[in-house]
């Protein structure tokens, strides 16, 4: 008889997940495209809303594939999400995909929220956020991480999912940059973000900044991490307090490729990509 462990034996506890059936590897793919093609639909439809060409969207995914953690695939294993700005508003879906399979359990973070800049906020960029976490069996989750597992030729994971919650979010992000001449920059970063139930999370550090023209930008952030959380299957895999790094690459203002450290609070590294466009510079061309 195999021992349950503590988070096994809580309250948050859905049935096991049923391992895939030989008809479901492709219906699961067809999953994950009906999925991303809502995510199209709604970063579309939002940026068709109004003027087209003040409109910035954001695609990224990010993932632990190719890190050197102690093992891979494995806690945060990927992200993927879209942004959709319209100053001074920025509308965000983002879902986080983690796994323990030591305890043999795991989540998804399904974030949906409403950025919005501060006016009259003197020298500083400020930044306030509210929205809504689902926690539990998210979007894509188990299902797009066996798509990928099968294209690699890794073995499937069928873990089992913690019970479902809906959390508020609040978060606060400020920033100022001095200019040291005209392409270098450095200054203060403080972020802070708190989901009741589930996670809190702050940082605070140092931002530089280079530019070359609209062709080249580099931003490092080196900064102090706070996390917390009430999770039982997280919380063994969080640090207090630990240092976190980010440092991101940016080409022609579209193509954009980051390499982060300790970015949720679990001491491990991660590599996103992403792409940017305006909706009415395409449609103009």
């Amino acid at each position: 008889m195999v021992k349950a462990s503590a988070w096994e034996t809580s309250s948050v506890l859905t049935l096991d997940v049923p391992r895939a059936r030989a008809g479901r590897r492709v219906a699961e793919p067809l999953v994950v495209m009906r999925r991303s093609g809502v995510l199209v639909v709604l970063a579309v439809a939002a940026a068709s809303a109004t003027r087209a060409d003040a409109v910035l969207v954001r695609v990224f995914t990010e993932n632990d594939y190719m890190t050197r953690n102690p093992t891979n695939d494995d806690m945060y294993t990927f992200a993927l999400g879209v942004e959709v700005e319209h100053r001074p508003y920025v509308f965000s879906f983002r879902e986080n995909a983690f796994t323990d399979r030591e305890a043999g359990g795991r989540f998804d973070e399904t974030y949906v929220s409403v950025r919005r800049a501060v006016p009259r906020a003197r020298s500083w960029g400020l930044r306030v956020e509210l929205g809504a976490v689902h926690v539990g069996r998210g979007l894509f989750g188990q299902e797009l991480q066996n798509a990928f597992h099968r294209l690699i030729g890794d073995d499937e994971l069928h873990l089992r999912y913690v019970s479902s919650s809906l959390r508020a979010l609040a978060g606060l992000t400020a920033g100022r940059t001095f200019l040291l001449s005209g392409r270098f920059g450095i200054g203060p970063h403080v972020e802070a973000r708190a989901i009741p139930g589930f996670r809190t999370d702050a940082l605070a550090g140092l931002r530089t900044s280079w530019r070359s023209g609209r062709h080249v930008a580099l931003d490092l952030l080196t900064a102090e991490r706070y996390s917390h959380t009430s999770l039982a299957l997280l919380e063994p895999h969080l640090t207090r307090f630990a240092p976190l790094v980010r440092v991101e690459l940016t080409l022609q203002g579209s193509v954009a490729a980051a390499w982060t450290y300790n970015d949720y609070g679990d001491r491990r590294q991660h590599v996103s990509i992403g792409y940017r466009f305006r909706p009415g510079a395409m449609v103009g061309r």
